[in-house]
């Protein structure tokens, strides 16, 4: 995965929007966007568990009245994916091009546009032959339009920064740290970074340092897949600092992203799984520091008591 803009890389792999969109029916599939504005953030996940045979919608939301958690549960239909990619549970569709539903005080009706280019990893072959646990495939740097409503009446969002993802896989990754922050135009930065353990085909092999890093500075991209091109790691320690401290170095360059959010803004997703949907980023590359407003999400899940004080 080296050589060339990250839209050639991916386009060299066939992997167009649609096709990474679309479902490969694993026991376990994922999609999920997060978005936002001034009055608040909103991350939907639709959740496809086959072996349990249920499908979710899982929505965190930030607002005035701080964090809250919303999410429904039925029985998965047989038809829950459509022919288009539309992804239907609960009454709340989510595809390519948008999403609307409601989940308890929560709802939205958005379209997406923007950048299409986006990333998959594992890197290949690892990615076609399902080595990992999960699979991922990125669109980091969507637009979202509509509204959205976090708990103080209708937003109207125009134009704004958004995230997409889908991954799939056998079952979840025993333990992982992920980090996502998009929506900073005022500087033009925008990282994406992971850091996890993983099964191979099943199998508890050693899988020391996986994970990857995603980086958009100066109108350019750059994506470490970490230990193939480079490696991505947790410090220990934080170095000293506070919150968490993640460090990229690789073909595609090297830099750092500490992020930290207060213990109050964290979420209990359940399963060992907690999340922020506001924490602040400090990214370090070419030199230069940009701290980030505190919108970013952060989602630890590393066992009991893991969640950073600001």
């Amino acid at each position: 995965m080296t050589g060339g803009t990250l839209g050639e890389r991916w386009a060299a792999t066939g992997g167009t929007l649609g096709e990474r969109w679309a479902a490969t029916g694993s026991p376990l599939e994922y999609w999920f966007f997060r978005t936002g504005g001034p009055g608040g953030v909103v991350l939907v996940d639709v959740i496809l568990r086959r072996a349990a045979a249920t499908a979710e919608v899982r929505v965190c939301t930030t607002g005035p009245s701080g964090p809250r958690l919303h999410r429904t549960v039925e029985p998965l239909a047989s038809n829950a994916v459509g022919a288009d990619g539309v992804v239907t549970v609960a009454g709340c569709s989510f595809g390519p091009d948008g999403s609307q539903g409601k989940v308890g005080a929560a709802s939205w009706d958005l379209s997406f546009g923007g950048p299409v280019d986006g990333f998959a990893v594992p890197p290949e072959p690892m990615l076609s032959l399902g080595a990992m646990d999960l699979s991922l495939a990125s669109w980091p740097r969507r637009r979202a339009a509509g509204v959205m409503d976090v708990g103080a009446g209708d937003e109207r969002l125009d134009d704004v920064p958004a995230t997409a993802c889908h991954y799939w896989g056998r079952a979840l990754a025993p333990r992982w740290l992920w980090l996502s922050a998009v929506d900073t135009d005022a500087t033009g930065t925008a990282v994406e970074v992971t850091v996890l353990t993983s099964r191979v085909f099943g199998l508890p092999l050693p899988t020391p340092f996986l994970g990857y890093a995603w980086l958009h500075r100066d109108g350019r991209d750059r994506l470490v897949s970490s230990p193939i091109d480079g490696l991505v790691r947790r410090v220990a320690g934080a170095g000293g600092g506070p919150g968490v401290l993640l460090a990229a170095r690789g073909l595609a360059g090297s830099w750092t992203v500490r992020a930290a959010a207060p213990q109050s803004s964290f979420v209990d997703l359940g399963e060992g799984i907690h999340q922020s949907l506001a924490a602040t980023v400090e990214v370090c590359a070419d030199g230069r520091t940009t701290v980030e407003r505190a919108s970013a999400a952060l989602e630890l899940r590393l066992g009991t008591d893991i969640r950073p004080s600001a």
